[in-house]
């Protein structure tokens, strides 16, 4: 057992450092600030409350916590042949993880984006070193990561008064998940599921129809 956990260290350590990622999301935030990461600080389209888009800066946050979201939304399938993620797991899991970070190098919430979004990270880190070998426990693993995501991003719209609202499509990924508000989204609590997932990924279908 030992030699496994340790072997599984490794394999993390490895896989961060061939994506350049950390396993500390306040010190993946830093490299990023610092010009060592490319900054990929985007709030997506169609999810802000004024004609998809957003007044504040905090709003823009939200919206690109909601845009990593929906892409995990769309791309959740890892054994799902029509899927981008299919194609490299790894690499899919480590962008997503350096674009989540990327969320939080802005705004007056920064900090407390980082500390909020740091169990998503994580998960997203330790996929880099093991993903693609069961899809199942991958699958499983990225619908807790949106949970931990769309849970924070509604805290941030939630504490902006009459400048947090967001569109009827951001309302489709902040919904998706039942049971997010009910049992909170720490590192152990199954407050999403891939099934939830898959239905928003239809729903989300339907409306670019």
């Amino acid at each position: 057992p030992l030699f496994l956990l340790g072997a599984a260290i490794c394999a993390l350590r490895g896989a961060a450092a061939t994506f350049n990622l950390t396993e500390d999301l306040l010190e993946m935030v830093g490299r990023i600030k610092a010009g060592e990461v490319p900054n990929s600080f985007s709030w997506g389209s169609g999810l802000g409350p004024v004609q998809g888009s957003w007044k504040t800066m905090v709003g823009k946050v939200a919206g690109c916590l909601l845009e990593k979201a929906e892409l995990v939304a769309m791309q959740w399938d890892i054994s799902d042949n029509s899927t981008y993620s299919v194609d490299s797991p790894p690499s899919f899991f480590a962008n997503m993880a350096q674009e989540l970070a990327s969320c939080c190098t802005v705004s007056s919430r920064a900090d407390w984006c980082a500390e909020r979004v740091a169990p998503a990270f994580r998960r997203l880190v330790r996929l880099t070193g093991v993903g693609g070998s069961d899809s199942s426990h991958d699958e499983a693993e990225l619908s807790q990561v949106f949970a931990t995501v769309t849970r924070v991003a509604s805290d941030l719209l939630s504490g902006m008064g009459s400048d947090g609202g967001f569109s009827d499509r951001a309302g489709l990924i902040l919904g998706a998940c039942p049971a997010v508000s009910a049992t909170g989204t720490d590192e152990t609590t199954p407050s999403c599921t891939p099934k939830d997932l898959e239905r928003l990924r239809r729903l989300l279908g339907a409306v670019e129809l």
